[in-house]
């Protein structure tokens, strides 16, 4: 008798086995305590604001234009769809005609609105090409006028729109056409026409799917007045939940008799509080906030207070922003407003600016997916069909800027610039003999050797500092720049902020040359390494860029010398070295091009601390040592702090 009990035991146990899915393991959360360190949740969101380099605007083309209706669902809904609007447009080099104000769906009543309520559209600008329909059609039209006006005139047909955006190569055959006007929420024979969906999925066989993540990451940046407004929560002191209980035809408590016992069941499960004190934030779109009292038994929780000021259009942005820098977030399963916070608090843990993953638990977490797998590195591996809206692939939070830049220009994949991104305004300054160059695109092929070798060399020099001025230019001369400009440092009453700015003007200028070669810039106070040759210069530069080209590495960047510490001292390689100090330096337009945006901070930050945050650069003439000034520098040329001719400069006495 046991033995039939053990034996039916056995097979009941196996027929479970057979039929329970295996669902991959939870990945679990980080063990990130609450924390008060930062005050302003500003410190985190300047992250997704508005960024102020001096990338160009993408220049437009009227004769090739798209355009679309808003889409039919609420703000997360018409994001998605612009996002697929503008990998289309990046594929196809199309410029996007962005429709007239109107109203959404799920959206406060009585406004209309476009995406420049939201966004910024000079940053979309400087990744796509965009322009407004009053700038386009030449005149001022409503909604429903663009819509008649651009249906009339579109190159797509209804059955080819009911294919798209999963068909999108089927585009290419339409390039001849001057219109795309693409529908929302229409149906052609019982088939949709609309171009929603999460751009990942869509375009993952696309070999622009990284220029097209680059340009969503660094384009759509929120308006600063509206980040304003987002409540001062200290970030990492709480956590936050979206709670939507019964709304929302995909909810999985929909259907439950008490939704909010299932919700604080999966809270403590996951949050694990210790007692009523733990404070955790809600996003509710239920009116009444007394349904959730239940949850004070182990929670303190919270709900938003906003500003005055705040436009009722922004409130579901200021909700989305305040759980961004939460320190756990958990979301529901099948929600475009989760998904969206996710997606951006992914963009501000993998941020090379500042190191938020102290704060910020990046683990995408859902009260209510039944352990279903929603997140992973999944690259092309899409396991879920049509749109797969509710399916975060955490590739889409990495920094791909380098890539980018090379999807532009054809670079080859072998540098290792690769970081991100905050600049400021012009300045302007005075260039001693330079020669103007045409304003053209980079386009550069795959370098089977290094970048060439100019004879140009910029240096700041104050017209007070006049003997550092007569060494530098009998050294430059010595070793054969033939172009050598001296820059007047932009005035600022702080030194080390004047020679910042006067680092950033120089790059300007470099990043405007035509030529894929290099450049070089020095401060007035560099000094050649005693055992060298001014007139071997060159060629030594060249013999090592040739060991660099040789272990299949060409670098659009290389300190030519380095002021090391301690700890930097055993690091630094020929091949790579971070350090601090930007005495001397040479790099291409595109490496120019590429700092002016990625520094990050032009303004507030001194330029050796800026490219330490961000370079990790070969070294020439590593092999060099200056026990005379410090044992601890390396480099072709040092700073001469203890020559006869040295005397204190911009940094230390100021303009």
């Amino acid at each position: 008798m046991i033995e039939i009990v053990t034996l039916i035991s056995v097979i009941l146990f196996l027929v479970v086995l057979l039929f329970t899915p295996i669902l991959p393991p939870r990945q679990n959360y980080k063990n990130i305590p609450f924390t008060n360190i930062m005050r302003s949740p500003r410190d985190i969101l300047n992250v997704l604001g508005r960024d102020n380099n001096s990338v160009r605007f993408k220049t437009p083309n009227k004769a090739k234009i798209m355009s679309f209706e808003w889409d039919c669902g609420g703000f997360n809904n018409v994001r998605m769809a612009f996002e697929v609007a503008c990998a289309i447009s990046i594929i196809f080099d199309r410029t996007i005609v962005m429709p007239p104000k109107a109203y959404w769906d799920h959206m406060p009543k009585g406004y209309i609105m476009d995406l420049s309520d939201f966004y910024d559209l000079d940053s979309i600008r400087k990744h796509v090409p965009l322009i407004s329909s009053s700038e386009y059609l030449g005149k001022t039209a409503t909604y429903d006028e663009f819509k008649q006006i651009m249906s009339s005139n579109n190159g797509l047909s209804k059955e080819l729109l009911t294919k798209l955006p999963q068909e999108y190569q089927k585009l290419s055959d339409k390039q001849q056409e001057p219109v795309w006007f693409f529908l929302s929420c229409k149906k052609e024979n019982g088939k949709d026409m609309r171009i929603f969906g999460n751009f990942n999925s869509i375009f993952r066989d696309s070999p622009k799917l990284t220029k097209i993540r680059y340009t969503i990451k660094n384009g759509m940046k929120f308006k600063s007045e509206l980040l304003d407004l987002v409540p001062n929560i200290p970030p990492g002191s709480y956590d936050a939940v979206h709670a939507r209980l019964g709304d929302f035809q995909y909810t999985y408590e929909k259907d439950e008799k008490n939704p909010i016992e299932t919700l604080q069941r999966n809270l403590t499960r996951l949050l694990k509080p210790v007692d009523n004190s733990h404070k955790l934030l809600i996003i509710t779109p239920e009116k009444d906030r007394s349904k959730f009292d239940s949850l004070k038994k182990d929670f303190d929780i919270q709900f938003l207070q906003y500003h005055q000021r705040t436009p009722s259009i922004w409130v579901p942005l200021i909700d989305i922003l305040a759980c961004v820098s939460a320190r756990r977030f958990l979301g529901n399963k099948l929600s475009t407003f989760t998904y969206y916070i996710q997606i951006l608090r992914g963009y501000c843990t993998t941020n090379r600016q500042k190191d938020f993953s102290r704060i910020i638990d990046d683990t995408p977490e859902y009260h209510n997916a039944n352990n279903e797998s929603i997140v992973a590195k999944i690259g092309k591996a899409w396991n879920c069909s049509g749109n797969c809206w509710d399916v975060l692939d955490t590739e889409q939070w990495l920094d791909h800027e380098l890539k980018a830049i090379e999807l532009d220009s054809g670079v080859h994949e072998e540098g290792t610039l690769d970081f991100p991104l905050k600049a400021n305004e012009k300045f302007v300054g005075k260039v001693e003999n330079d020669t103007p160059r045409a304003n053209k695109r980079l386009k550069l092929k795959e370098h089977s050797t290094h970048f060439p070798l100019t004879k140009t060399a910029f240096y700041m020099n104050l017209d007070k500092d006049t003997r550092r001025n007569r060494h530098i230019q009998t050294l430059l001369n010595s070793i054969g720049f033939e172009n050598i400009n001296r820059i007047t440092p932009i005035k600022d009453p702080i030194g080390w902020k004047s020679l910042t700015k006067s680092h950033k003007y120089i790059l300007e200028q470099i990043s405007n040359f035509e030529k894929e070669e290099y450049y070089f810039v020095f401060e007035d106070d560099i000094a050649l390494a005693r055992e060298e040759n001014p007139k071997n210069v060159f060629n030594l530069i060249k013999s090592e860029m040739d060991k660099l080209i040789s272990a299949k590495m060409s670098i659009p960047f290389i300190y030519l010398g380095a002021c090391l510490d301690n700890n930097q001292w055993g690091k630094c390689t020929n091949n790579k070295c971070n350090t601090w100090c930007a005495h001397a330096y040479m790099l291409t337009p595109n490496a120019a091009k590429w700092l002016l945006k990625n520094v990050p901070d032009w303004e507030n930050n001194i330029i050796d601390n800026n490219y330490l945050q961000i370079l990790n650069q070969p070294l020439v003439g590593h092999k060099f040592t200056h026990d005379h000034t410090s044992p601890q520098w390396r480099g072709l040329f040092y700073q001469g702090r203890k020559e006869s001719w040295y005397t204190n400069g911009l940094a230390e006495n100021g303009y």
